[in-house]
């Protein structure tokens, strides 16, 4: 479990990436989108999303203040997790 925090106008693509193991996303401020295998979300405060197993997947703010985002993985360390990058 972590808190990422992503500032307005960040682009998607240097967040883009996929793990094998599936993620949930708990939006704690702010207001973005949630790209998954290239289908975007809106969210907002209270949000939650699931991506699935080894989806590609980013998060993008297109608010105005900093976006903070609670992350959940279900494994036991983040050594566990390889992120694979897009060419």
């Amino acid at each position: 479990m972590g808190v990422a925090e992503i500032s307005p106008g960040t682009p998607e693509e240097i967040y883009l990436h996929r793990h094998s193991p599936a993620e949930a996303y708990y939006i704690l401020s702010g207001t973005g989108f949630v790209s998954i295998d290239g289908a975007k979300t809106n969210v907002r405060a209270g949000s939650a999303v699931f991506v699935p197993s080894n989806a590609l997947h980013a998060v993008g703010n297109n608010g105005t203040e900093i976006l903070r985002i609670l992350y959940v993985f279900g494994v036991s360390s983040f050594n566990d997790i390889k992120y694979i990058f897009p060419d």
